[in-house]
């Protein structure tokens, strides 16, 4: 039988890290302009691009998801911050010098986005076995992607706290400001991420993804949608 074009891509991707790592990471920033919120001091809630790049770890595991988690970070500093990236090359790049807020903003895409490889903790075989048992599919990565998106809501308080003085030293006025801040943009964009993942052909169709990126269970069927 004749072999079509998708099926020699399929058998020419499946499995290769190499191919769907870029790919993951790719998708991950065309859907990073995707913003539907952006406050004033700083940050934007985009669509699930975090969900995204956490699928890196879901798939290969804690040290690619670390890697590419901390990669797409500093992207995200120099494709959406708010300070100009003829300002970031004169003062990273050449002088390795900022001040208190140019640093917070660079602990906050590179730290914050890195938390993402946490999922690699959450490993996809185990998914893959839960669904034969007829558990929730794709449950590891909603657990892992869940504790890395709290933890950057966490990190998103304390580096908002500790590097921004917005309330001129008063601190519990600066810690409600902080978690109130830090939802605003983080929380707001991991609630319509898990609303998203936990749709029928949305999990579907990561666990068809995953099947192909790591060539487990690989399946021939397409009709995940």
């Amino acid at each position: 039988m004749r072999k079509t074009f998708y099926t020699r891509f399929r058998l020419a991707t499946r499995g290769k890290a190499i191919f769907w790592i870029p790919l993951i990471f790719l998708l991950a920033v065309i859907f990073s302009y995707f913003v539907f919120l952006t406050p004033d001091e700083g940050g934007i809630a985009t669509f699930m691009s975090m969900a995204i790049i956490a699928l890196v770890g879901y798939y290969y595991g804690p040290v690619p998801g670390f890697i590419t988690s901390i990669l797409f970070g500093a992207a995200m500093f120099f494709l959406h911050s708010q300070m100009p990236t003829e300002d970031v090359i004169a003062r990273f790049v050449f002088t390795l010098f900022g001040g208190q807020s140019y640093w917070g903003e660079v602990a906050d895409y590179v730290i914050g986005y890195g938390l993402m490889g946490i999922t690699g903790f959450f490993a996809f075989d185990r998914d893959l076995k839960a669904k034969r048992k007829g558990l929730m599919m794709n449950k590891n990565f909603i657990i892992g992607f869940s504790i890395a998106a709290l933890l950057r809501f966490i990190e998103g308080i304390w580096n908002c706290y500790y590097f921004y003085d917005l309330k001129k030293g008063s601190v519990w006025a600066n810690l409600g400001y902080s978690t109130w801040y830090s939802f605003w943009y983080i929380g707001i964009e991991v609630i319509l991420s898990l609303i998203i993942i936990l749709l029928p052909p949305v999990s579907s169709a990561i666990r068809y993804i995953g099947e192909c990126a790591t060539d487990r269970e690989y399946r021939s069927n397409t009709n995940y949608l």
